[in-house]
């Protein structure tokens, strides 16, 4: 029973405009990199962190933690453009000795769970919109032959990530 307006995007876009406190996240998917990340304020300067670096770097290599049964912290670092190109010389060599070929689908869907999940911490503690180069479906098809590449599902992983945004660390309120 929601009313509908035909200006949505109109809406958003001077909400964006006169809002001085969004900040804005670039996302380029490239061919050097799988995912590279910068965050820039309304003047297009680039946001520092706490540690005073800058905000602009790759996701090639995915840092996390979690904690054990005895509640330890553990800090593990995942480098992920190397285990797909890893996967992806794999599969290439089974193909070529007619040999079975393993499943990449699951380095890629962990890849992507994390990167997503990152990119919304991004969006929620700097306050930002994202902004992504406009890549047409066949430049996304041209690249399925790099299997390190992850364009096909990044876009709706992170639509659905922001469309029902739950943080499991953090209380309801």
């Amino acid at each position: 029973k929601a009313k509908s307006n035909a200006h949505w995007n109109e809406e958003v876009r001077n909400f964006v405009k006169n809002n001085s406190n969004v900040n804005i996240i670039g996302i380029d998917r490239g061919e050097r990199h799988l995912i590279y990340i910068s965050l820039i304020d309304r003047k297009g300067n680039v946001i520092r962190d706490a540690n005073c670096k800058p905000m602009q770097y790759h996701l090639d290599t995915i840092n996390g933690e979690y904690k054990t049964d005895d509640g330890m912290l553990v800090k593990f670092e995942t480098p992920y453009l190397e285990l797909l190109k890893q996967k992806s010389s794999e599969r290439e060599n089974a193909r070529k000795n007619w040999e079975t070929i393993e499943n990449i689908k699951e380095l890629k869907s962990g890849y992507l769970s994390q990167v997503v999940h990152h990119i919304a911490q991004l969006v929620v503690r700097y306050n930002a919109i994202i902004v992504m180069e406009d890549l047409n479906v066949g430049f996304k098809n041209s690249r399925t032959k790099f299997e390190q590449q992850v364009y096909q599902k990044f876009e709706s992983a992170l639509t659905q990530k922001l469309g029902y945004l739950v943080f499991k660390d953090r209380s309801p309120d």
